[in-house]
């Protein structure tokens, strides 16, 4: 009986250190890829070009024509805001102040302890 728990007692063993190894393995060269296979290879040769001059003119082009426009409907935008500020000044009623005395304190709304909207 003692001879058939150490055989037992061996293989288990055995089988746990092969699962910890098959483990560790995975993690190694799964997780943290210590072999680089996720990684594509680096090219040999690296060729650099220069970058096409037409974009850069598209680029200057439609930059000109947006200062261009700006600056024709700015002074346009600028004179119309200015208008209507007058204009709504002068149509602006006066404002009124009210100034709470002993007198208009009674006109305040109050919530009573029996009201719902005190909660």
């Amino acid at each position: 009986m003692r001879l058939q728990r150490e055989r037992y007692g061996r293989l288990l063993l055995a089988i746990y250190l092969a699962s910890v190894a098959l483990v560790f393995s995975f993690i190694l060269f799964e997780v943290l890829d210590i072999d680089g296979s996720d990684f594509s290879p680096p090219s040999a040769s690296v060729e650099a070009r220069p970058a096409e001059a037409h974009h850069d003119d598209l680029k200057r082009a439609i930059l000109a024509v947006a200062l261009a426009y700006a600056a024709v409907t700015l002074p346009v935008v600028h004179r119309a805001l200015a208008q209507a500020l007058r204009t709504e000044r002068r149509t602006r009623p006066p404002a009124v102040s009210f100034t709470p005395s002993l007198v208009t304190h009674v006109l305040l709304p109050r919530a009573g302890l029996s009201d719902g909207s005190a909660a």
